[in-house]
């Protein structure tokens, strides 16, 4: 007999209900129903037909707890959702838990929640798979010519990004490489032939001003080699996976991860295969943060010396089979499955 489980999207409207609302749709439980409600003021009158009702606190804007109607509001609506029998989740997707240390919504709410909600590998790969799928036989992937060696994005000016691009600087990396490092004080940007269409000056135009970091512009993926992908955390306590890992799976390109340690251990774990019988990966495990810049930066020294199609054809089932898992919708199922088991569980013990 099916458990009938209710969940709220957001307590109070942000925008980002529509995307938590998608993700949970994509549960393929047996044994479970669950009705997605994304409005406070429409809950059905069934109430107690539920067995579970859970609601979701959105911290994706921390800084609304400075305006105390807001504040006040969000205290409201969660003493009166609890008086009718809900339980809560504080959902930060978008974000690790390091980079979540002083969120004010989440250091408030913490303790009377069951859970919360961090990104950990799976949502931006069921966020790039949402804005993609459709499209997923329209890219233009070429990898038949490369002009340069590297293709190396930066974005914020993050500690871990500039210790890393110092060293690749000292190493004469970049000399024949497509580079940008916008969190500069002297902003780096891609050429106009590399920056996307819909960037204008490297601002992001009226016409298409959603979701900009999960857009994907081929031609820089096809001109370069190898992409050489910086994420947002180097910590060893976690894994933090965003769509710039996609973004290459996706492109079909060998990529080098500096992340948090084991990156690719959890992409293996996840399906998908990385290319540790081509490049030398230990990088990946090395918790020493110094040390796995300098395996790195070895690392794109061979690749520099290194026949380019002998690369790509050494990797080529690689990249095609993780280009079809990417796309399988039920490897999304399986981690919507997995959370909402943990959040039904804590439900019922917390």
């Amino acid at each position: 007999m099916k458990q009938h489980n209710l969940i709220l999207t957001d307590i109070i409207k942000t925008g980002h209900h529509y995307y938590y609302g998608n993700y949970i749709k994509n549960h393929s439980l047996f044994d479970h129903d669950v009705t997605v409600v994304d409005d406070y003021y429409v809950l059905p009158n069934n109430l107690d037909s539920f067995k579970r009702k859970i609601a979701i606190i959105c911290t994706i804007n921390p800084w609304y707890m400075n305006n105390i109607e807001f504040a006040n509001d969000l205290d409201h609506r969660i003493k009166k959702l609890s008086s009718i029998g809900f339980k809560f989740i504080l959902a930060a997707p978008w974000e690790s838990r390091a980079n979540t240390i002083s969120n004010a919504i989440i250091k408030k709410y913490q303790s009377i929640c069951i859970d919360t909600w961090y990104c950990d590998g799976d949502w931006f790969w069921f966020f790039m798979y949402n804005k993609h799928y459709k499209n997923k036989n329209s890219f233009q992937i070429d990898h038949t010519a490369k002009k340069y060696d590297f293709l190396y994005l930066n974005k914020q000016p993050r500690e871990h990004r500039k210790l890393l691009f110092q060293k690749i600087q000292e190493a004469n990396l970049l000399e024949n490489s497509l580079w940008s490092f916008i969190g500069l004080d002297n902003p780096k940007r891609l050429t106009k032939e590399y920056e996307p269409p819909w960037i204008a000056d490297g601002l992001i135009t009226l016409a298409n001003n959603n979701d900009q970091d999960q857009d994907i512009y081929e031609r820089p993926y096809n001109h370069t080699q190898v992409n050489i992908i910086t994420e947002s955390n180097v910590n060893n306590n976690e894994t933090f996976i965003t769509e710039k890992v996609w973004k290459a799976i996706i492109m079909k390109q060998p990529f080098i991860v500096y992340g948090n340690n084991g990156t690719l251990t959890t992409l293996k774990e996840y399906g998908f295969s990385t290319f540790d019988n081509v490049f030398d990966e230990s990088y990946d495990k090395e918790i020493d943060l110094d040390k796995k810049i300098d395996k790195i930066i070895a690392l794109c020294k061979t690749i520099k010396n290194n026949n380019f199609k002998d690369v790509y054809k050494n990797t080529e089932t690689i990249r095609e089979n993780n280009f079809n898992n990417f796309f399988k919708k039920d490897n999304i199922s399986k981690f919507v499955n997995s959370r909402l088991k943990k959040w039904f569980t804590n439900f019922e013990v917390k």
